[in-house]
């Protein structure tokens, strides 16, 4: 994700969090949004390094080693 990208998905998640709130609570659910989208990214380059590891039994021949 490109930094202007996340800086927009970032925002969005807080305004959508923090509607109608007075603005140091808005910042609290910008810091929160920020570390939400910090822990997506992460587990998407998780799945992107391990996801080849996992093989689904039914897509290995019978009788092979998984």
């Amino acid at each position: 994700m490109n930094p202007a990208d996340r800086v927009a998905l970032v925002e969005r998640m807080a305004r959508a969090r923090a509607w109608n709130l007075a603005q140091g609570q808005r910042d609290h659910y910008l810091a929160e949004a920020q570390a939400d989208l910090a822990e997506i990214e992460t587990s998407d380059v998780q799945i992107r390094r391990i996801g080849w590891m996992l093989i689904e039994p039914s897509d290995t021949p019978e009788g092979a080693e998984p």
